[in-house]
């Protein structure tokens, strides 16, 4: 069978020195036709800038944030930069979004972290009236006499397709009902039917979210590269980062599924070593279920099967190479 795949850019990369090669790599995903093209942004570098200069070089190719939070812009602004881009790259825009945490919010951008549910709530809401050409309405949260205003301009289509990271359950309920596809993150692929089978009960319409099929992106990508070592121990130290250094969402989520031991040894590792004994915590079958990394194209077309089967609908995957030529050779060879 052939899979949508999405190519995920990372906000460690660093654009100063890589983004040429970044670009190549994108078009050459185009190319192949892979998906979707998803960019981070944490607290590096925005999402939206890079998306610009792909939407020039590509073709057919989703341009997709992956995430950018709901706190540091306005419901507004965010709808500006996504119908943006959805005219600039003739319809290709894909929005996900998601709250990040206190760390991020508070600590980079300086605004208050409360209510996240409601303020996701709000953003979607917001985000879609205005690329439908109506008025932003903020109801109770706008100053008194304020009065909506609808963007000047309307992009080539009324409805973006809405993507939510989410992990607990009230989230992920939340996802069933206002969005168009879930981002799960470090979640084993052990864990992900069933999770995939509580969100997909609370979808309306007998499986589709507004209207359209709900898209499930895998939770981690599949690797396919000539180096599996140097990658699977990149994959452990990413890991362990997210569980010890972004507050403790990942960590929850983790214990709620049943990896609490993984949590607690890689949380002393770290206490007692810091990253390196951290990430050496991480045992490998633990690793490869969230992130599969393999020098053999087989076994990650195999990997791609399992999460099909799962409920997965859109699978992340990468190719290790700068090499344009060979890297849309091996998109095609995952993808076909």
């Amino acid at each position: 069978m052939a899979y949508r795949l999405a190519l995920n850019v990372g906000w460690r990369e660093d654009l100063a020195t890589r983004r040429e090669a970044l670009l190549a790599k994108i078009e050459a995903a185009d190319r192949a036709g892979v998906d979707s093209v998803w960019v981070e942004e944490a607290w590096g570098r925005d999402a939206f800038s890079l998306l610009v200069q792909a939407a020039d070089r590509t073709a057919r190719i989703g341009l997709a944030t992956g995430i950018v939070n709901v706190f540091s812009r306005s419901p507004g602004a965010l709808a500006q930069h996504f119908a943006s881009l959805d005219e600039l790259s003739g319809g290709r825009a894909i929005a996900g979004l998601g709250s990040s945490g206190p760390a991020v919010i508070e600590g980079l951008h300086g605004a208050p972290y409360r209510d996240p549910l409601r303020r996701v709530a709000e953003c979607v809401r917001v985000l879609r009236a205005l690329l439908a050409g109506e008025s932003a309405d903020y109801g109770d949260a706008a100053p008194e006499g304020a009065r909506g205003f609808a963007l000047a301009f309307r992009p080539p289509r009324a409805e973006v397709p809405i993507y939510l990271a989410a992990l607990s359950p009230r989230s992920l309920r939340q996802t069933a009902r206002i969005a168009d596809g879930w981002l799960p993150i470090w979640t084993p692929i052990e864990a992900a039917p069933e999770l995939l089978g509580s969100l997909r009960e609370r979808l309306p319409d007998g499986g589709a979210a507004s209207g359209r099929p709900f898209d499930v992106r895998s939770p981690g990508p599949v690797i396919l590269t000539g180096r599996p070592e140097a990658v699977r121990a990149e994959a452990k130290e990413a890991l362990a980062f997210y569980v010890v250094r972004m507050g403790d969402f990942y960590a929850r989520h983790l214990e709620r599924i049943g990896h609490g031991d993984l949590v607690r040894a890689v949380r002393e590792a770290w206490r007692g070593g810091g990253r390196e004994a951290a990430a050496a915590a991480v045992p490998d079958a633990a690793q490869q279920s969230c992130a599969f990394v393999t020098a053999d194209a087989a076994e990650a077309r195999d990997r791609l099967a399992r999460q099909a089967e799962a409920g997965v609908t859109l699978h992340q995957a990468d190719v290790d190479t700068d090499d344009p030529a060979e890297a849309e050779r091996r998109f095609r060879a995952l993808a076909a």
